[in-house]
């Protein structure tokens, strides 16, 4: 086979018939008004992700396979290729290297697919750190906590794209021929499709590598079934990065104090009660209770000059009555007066001149 899978750049616009994969369950039952159009935005994104990383490395993927040259004369593949190394970092770009210096089909295929999911990873885990933040920031609006639904949105958008992984184990492979006397479904799904033996091989997967018999083909209804397991093992992949990513958020949040809500005069639960004092908070709190005070002694001081026979109790009820007093009673403030003659300095009465 010579010829390769159509060029294209990454930022292309998507394959059509998106539709026809949409899962049974809807997205958007569990997304308040508000938020369908944010988890829209990065469902987007992700499907962009799938398209732009599968089309790249099964460009070059093809090519392996087949040693045919790769057509890309700006280098577009070639700078997003190394792009895409640079997404899944040095320790799996390195894995990747050692599968393609073996140069047979299985590792070659292997390769390439492992550098398709670890981008895809990468995407799916800056995706749910995205719904992270905003559930957090609507978890009165959701029905179940909001780590919870970052990863069901999460795990639902994975799920809606498995036919992807389906689509490039064939698109690798083979060229899909044009037959006019075909069905659409039959375009779309490519059911006579005729597997090549390498795909279950080592290192893709458990089978002795035999080189005479790579190229050999397995019955269609066999293809559909190896497709569905490459299918179920990137939605177990992303699930198993995800769900470990929730853990560790679960865990974050268990860690921060949160807030406690306040119980409303019927017993049901009312609005969150106050935030956490800091202290910031407590330190101007008690710079404003002693600039008070200080002012309540200096009445205290004018008060006894005036009128120096009268008790404690009088003076006190003098300065409740002021503005000074900040709502504060005449015993409290009588406390406070005794406390300041007892703790600093015995008060010495002034006598009248």
């Amino acid at each position: 086979m010579s010829s390769t899978p159509s060029s294209g750049s990454p930022s292309l616009s998507q394959p059509r018939n998106m539709g026809r994969f949409e899962n049974t369950t809807k997205w958007q039952d569990d997304v308040p008004p508000d938020l369908i159009r944010p988890v829209e935005v990065l469902r987007e994104s992700f499907d962009l992700a799938h398209f732009a990383y599968g089309n790249t490395s099964a460009k070059f993927c093809y090519a392996a396979l087949h040693d045919t040259p790769i057509d890309d004369p700006t280098r577009e593949h070639f700078n997003f290729l190394m792009h895409m190394k640079a997404v899944i970092g040095a320790i799996a770009t390195k894995r990747f290297h050692e599968l393609v210096r073996q140069n047979t089909p299985p590792a070659l295929f292997k390769g390439f697919m492992d550098l398709y999911l670890d981008c895809l990873t990468q995407e799916a885990l800056r995706i749910f750190q995205e719904l992270l933040l905003i559930g957090r920031a609507h978890q009165k609006a959701l029905a179940t906590p909001y780590v919870d639904w970052a990863q069901a949105q999460c795990l639902h958008m994975v799920e809606y794209h498995r036919h992807r992984v389906r689509n490039w184990v064939q698109r690798v492979c083979d060229v899909q021929p044009y037959d006019p006397s075909d069905d659409s479904d039959e375009w779309i799904y490519w059911r006579k499709w005729q597997p090549p033996m390498f795909l279950p091989m080592k290192p893709s997967r458990y089978a002795p590598f035999e080189a005479g018999t790579a190229w050999n083909r397995a019955d269609a209804e066999t293809g559909q079934r190896w497709l569905d397991r490459f299918a179920d093992d990137y939605v177990l992949h992303l699930e198993m990065r995800v769900k470990k990513a929730a853990g560790i958020a679960i865990l974050e949040r268990a860690k921060k104090p949160q807030p406690v809500e306040s119980l409303s005069p019927n017993g049901s639960a009312g609005a969150a009660g106050p935030a956490p004092v800091t202290n910031s908070r407590i330190e101007a709190r008690k710079r404003k209770t002693q600039a008070r005070n200080k002012r309540w002694w200096k009445k205290y001081r004018e008060l006894k000059k005036a009128r120096p026979d009268m008790s404690d109790a009088w003076y006190a009820q003098q300065i409740a009555k002021l503005p000074i007093a900040d709502g504060c009673s005449v015993e409290t403030i009588r406390k406070q007066m005794k406390g300041q003659k007892v703790g600093r300095k015995p008060f010495r009465p002034i006598r009248p001149k």
